[in-house]
């Protein structure tokens, strides 16, 4: 995997990748890396916090809720085209057509 960070990031990674002991910026990254076992999550800002669901519990209740309201949908080839033309513009933050 190649990062490219601005020269002033590089040199202070180098600065202390150096001062910790690790014999590479790489080393030290994938360290800090590890040891970080905060878990990944998109920010409700890109997602939404109406789709954002953190446990599956949570996807469970929003699965159901979203059963309740909708209604009958017949999914055919175009259903399934249409939501993945809108998941595809949700993520590149257009607003779906």
């Amino acid at each position: 995997m190649t990062i490219t960070l601005p020269e002033e990031l590089r040199d202070e990674l180098e600065r202390k990748a150096k001062a910790n002991g690790f014999a590479s910026v790489s080393e030290y990254i994938a360290e800090l890396v590890q040891a970080d076992d905060s878990p990944i999550s998109v920010p409700e800002a890109r997602v939404g916090a109406r789709y954002a669901v953190r446990t599956p519990e949570e996807l469970t209740a929003k699965l159901l809720e979203g059963m309740d309201t909708s209604g009958d949908v017949l999914a055919g080839p175009d259903f399934w085209e249409r939501r993945r033309q809108a998941a595809e513009a949700r993520f590149a933050g257009e607003q779906p057509k």
